[in-house]
């Protein structure tokens, strides 16, 4: 699904810049990110359908293989890929997935 981002700012972290993003996809679906990557405003990307679906939220994730511990975007049955390992699982369907990244 294509996604246009919008940079909202950027704060200084002990990694360096992070930066804030209001994501719009082409479905409607809209939600905040933080990203250490810096992307020009309306920058246009493909995401993965999950990321993009009406029913996806954030979850706070655990990868099986290299323990790296994670916030991602998925929905219930979707799929969540480790950034470091690039491990695949499956998002419980059970989930109760967060609105915001850090929100419990």
């Amino acid at each position: 699904m294509i996604a246009t981002f919008y940079h909202r700012g950027y704060m200084l972290t002990e990694y360096g810049y992070m930066h804030n993003y209001l994501v719009l996809c082409e479905n409607g679906v809209s939600f905040y990110t933080k990203e250490y990557v810096f992307l020009h405003n309306k920058t246009r990307l493909v995401l993965p359908d999950d990321i993009c679906a009406l029913d996806s939220g954030y979850i706070e994730w655990e990868c099986a293989q290299c323990k790296l511990q994670f916030w991602a975007r998925t929905r219930p049955g979707g799929e969540v890929l480790c950034p470091v390992c690039n491990n695949k699982e499956i998002c419980p369907e059970t989930v109760t997935l967060s609105l915001y990244e850090g929100y419990e």
